[in-house]
């Protein structure tokens, strides 16, 4: 199983008590059945233990776990950051070369409010952003002016 979805367990479970498969299953919105396999395999690694036969805490090692995969996870979205920065960089140059002043984008998520905090000293001008999923509304990036 994915260590992104151990981590999900491992968070749910941590500094809460009388936690059941079914509260597990609805905090991480998966099925029961995913559950049950996801808290099968953290107990055969050590991770989580069982109070009475329904009741699920984390041990000391899935503490040290839980520590270990949210480094990971801080360090995994760091380096996506900073390769996310690197390639809109990249792509301005170009566009900048090319003479173009003017951009909208595409979408209101995190990548357009990474590449719009990189505008700034630049010679391009955001003008618009267009959201499929957001029909109507808008991001940050657009409701600030430059």
């Amino acid at each position: 199983m994915p260590t992104e979805r151990f981590l999900d367990l491992l968070n749910a479970i941590e500094g809460t008590e009388r936690l059941t498969q079914r509260d597990i299953a609805s905090k991480l919105q998966i099925s029961l059945g995913q559950a049950n396999a996801l808290i099968h395999t953290g107990m055969d690694k050590g991770w989580v233990d069982c109070k009475g036969s329904t009741h699920y805490h984390l041990t000391d090692t899935g503490r040290e776990e839980r520590y270990r995969l949210m480094v990971h996870r801080m360090k995994n979205t760091v380096d996506w950051y900073r390769d996310t920065q690197q390639r809109i960089r990249e792509n301005y140059a170009r566009l900048e070369a090319s003479g173009v002043r003017r951009v909208v984008f595409y979408g209101a998520g995190e990548v357009a409010e990474v590449a719009y905090s990189l505008l700034d000293g630049l010679s391009l001008e955001m003008i618009g952003v267009v959201d499929d999923f957001r029909p109507g509304s808008c991001s940050a990036a657009c409701a600030s002016p430059r």
